[in-house]
């Protein structure tokens, strides 16, 4: 329930954040809802396996996350394959967005790990 929270919580910011954008910027928002709705399953499905990672075994929760990182990318870079090939300025403008908003969520994962993680102590 934390981790859902968290994730809504910085959900929220970004479709604020979109808004104003999309209200005060001349630069058009190319992402849609399910460039979000991907983001949000993806953070989600890191941060409950990471959950789950902690009552059962904790001592692999950082392996663990290393290793859903790079499924991640794997994961991210299979979504832009059609947008390879394509080089004009309005995939890279839609590329650039996307990955803002990713790296976004990303820094919330780690920073929501690292919280937990230091309350807990593992190994002490």
């Amino acid at each position: 329930m934390l981790f859902t929270a968290i994730a809504a919580g910085a959900l929220i910011a970004i479709l604020g954040a979109h808004f104003l954008w999309v209200r005060f910027s001349t630069i058009p928002v190319l992402l849609n809802t399910a460039d979000y709705s991907f983001i949000m399953i993806l953070t989600l499905t890191t941060l409950y396996t990471a959950a789950f990672l902690l009552r059962n075994f904790p001592k692999y929760v950082g392996a663990a996350y290393a290793g859903i990182g790079f499924l991640k990318l794997i994961v991210v870079g299979s979504w832009f394959f059609a947008y390879i090939s394509d080089v004009s300025a309005e995939t890279k403008i839609y590329v650039l967005q996307f990955f803002a908003v990713y790296f976004f969520f990303q820094l919330v994962e780690v920073a929501a790990l690292s919280k937990i993680l230091n309350k807990i102590k593992l190994g002490t």
